[in-house]
């Protein structure tokens, strides 16, 4: 195979595995199973995810820290023709992949938090936690620093859980006052 072909295959397995999540994917979680399984080098992943997303073989959105991937139409179409392309091992390896860390995928994304910058020179953090597409949860706070809103992220991603429970015990509870 030659330079041009692994490049072909490379973006090929990218689709595929886009092809086969039910939702977004983020890139973190495409390069963790490519690379551990010595698929892609790192920068030849960021080559093939900027060249597909050039093509509009994908599309991109930034949350937080996190970079999430959708496959397009025309993306799609391609894979759907030249999927055999990939060997018939590496296309069980990525469902095989996909299905055993659903979760896990899913886990990741359902936890969301984001700030910006409000026109009074504060910030306004916005904290999610979701169930599928379906919210279960959403915060949104003011506050007076950048430096506050990105704590408050940052331990949105760590403490939503135990939040959550705390927020669903104390106005689940029938109170004395």
């Amino acid at each position: 195979m030659n330079t041009l072909e692994h490049s072909i295959l490379y973006k090929l397995i990218v689709l595929y595995i886009l092809d086969h999540t039910s939702s977004e994917i983020t890139k973190s979680q495409i390069s963790d199973f490519v690379l551990e399984r010595g698929y892609i080098d790192f920068i030849t992943l960021q080559l093939a995810f900027s060249e597909l997303e050039e093509n509009a073989l994908t599309e991109s959105r930034q949350i937080n820290n996190r970079t999430l991937l959708t496959i397009t139409k025309e993306g799609h179409h391609t894979i759907s023709s030249l999927e055999e392309r990939i060997a018939y091992p590496i296309r069980q390896d990525i469902k095989n992949y996909l299905s055993s860390n659903h979760f896990s995928m899913q886990k990741a994304l359902s936890v969301q938090s984001h700030y910006h910058a409000l026109n009074n020179k504060s910030y306004e953090a916005r904290l999610v936690v979701k169930d599928q597409q379906e919210e279960l949860v959403s915060l949104t706070l003011n506050l007076p620093t950048k430096e506050l809103a990105e704590t408050v992220c940052c331990n949105w991603d760590k403490k939503n859980s135990k939040l959550y429970e705390y927020l669903m015990h104390e106005l689940l509870t029938e109170s004395d006052i």
